[in-house]
Order: structure tokens, then C-alpha cells, then sequence
């Protein structure tokens, strides 16, 4: 390899190494808007426990029950990397059309919580297989952000939080 590919390696990999704590970051500012969009208190706890759950579970998973989390480390690495990485896609997409449905309508529970549940999720699998180190999961990474990046682009950005009230006419 000439020095020119060497240098544009270590770039690539470093630039793989802030994809997990984006994917982490995103995951949760998107969790926090919605969180913030809630008006009521009841709301609002039912979006934090949605949030907060799946770390909690990753808890578990990690120190509690070492047979369980190697169990499903065997799972994840059982299923193929094609499979994951279409796996990641579907998630991803779908990931933005239950945002578009969640920005039309905010005010109609459980579906802002399940959707903080369901980004945390993605934040919490992903620290717990970085954790372990299973670097398999990097096609479900790949699939997960082409997905998503391919509906913004036909689509647009699906989840735009409201600001205040809504306009009167």
C-alpha cells in the first residue's frame, strides 16, 4: 500500500470511531425532544421511562446476567451479516417514518413513549455491543445510517418538534 492509502485508512477509522457516539447522541437529543414536547407531567415521566428503561435493562444484561448477555451475543453473531445489515436498514427507516407520524401527532400517547423507548433501545444495543466488543454489529451500524440517510434524502427530516402553539387561522 502506498502512504497515500495508509493516511486515508487512519482517517476512515477514526471517523468510524465517532460513528458509536453519534449514534449514541443522536439517538438520545432526539429522545430529549421529545421529551420536551410534552406539555402534561404525566406525559413527560411516561417519555423519561421510556428513555431511561432500556439502560436499565443494559445493566442487567451486562452484570447480572453474564449467561444472558452471552447468549445473546451468540444470537447477534448467529444471524448473518447480510441479515443484519438489513436489519439496520428497516430499523432505520422505520425509525423515521414513526418520527414523521410523531411530529404530526405529538399529543396522542403511548407513541412518543414507545418512539424514546425505541431510540434509546438503538443507543443502549449499541453501547452494550461496542462494550463487549462485538465489532460484528458494524453492518447493522451501516445498514441502520443508509437507511436513514436515504429516507431523509427522498423524504426530508421527518421529526421537526413544534414550537410552541400551533398557528391560528
Amino acid at each position: 500500500m502506498t502512504w497515500v492509502a495508509e493516511v486515508l485508512r487512519f482517517i476512515l477509522s477514526v471517523l468510524f470511531i465517532l460513528v458509536v457516539p453519534t449514534i449514541v447522541a443522536g439517538s438520545l437529543f432526539v429522545c430529549l425532544s421529545v421529551i420536551k414536547m410534552s406539555d402534561r407531567p404525566s406525559e413527560r415521566w411516561r417519555r423519561i421511562v421510556g428513555m431511561v428503561t432500556p439502560f436499565i435493562v443494559l445493566v442487567f444484561l451486562v452484570v447480572g446476567s453474564p449467561g444472558l448477555n452471552e447468549w445473546l451475543g451468540e444470537v447477534v453473531r448467529a444471524i448473518g451479516q447480510g441479515a443484519l445489515f438489513l436489519s439496520g436498514a428497516v430499523i432505520g427507516v422505520v425509525m423515521m417514518i414513526v418520527g414523521q407520524i410523531i411530529s404530526i401527532s405529538v399529543e396522542s400517547e403511548p407513541l412518543p413513549s414507545l418512539y424514546t423507548f425505541f431510540m434509546s433501545a438503538i443507543a443502549a444495543f449499541v453501547i452494550w455491543s461496542f462494550a463487549g466488543a462485538r465489532t460484528d454489529i458494524t453492518s447493522w451500524m451501516f445498514g441502520l445510517i443508509l437507511g436513514s440517510a436515504l429516507y431523509i434524502i427522498f423524504f426530508g427530516i421527518p421529526f421537526e418538534p413544534k414550537s410552541g402553539k400551533q398557528d391560528q387561522r
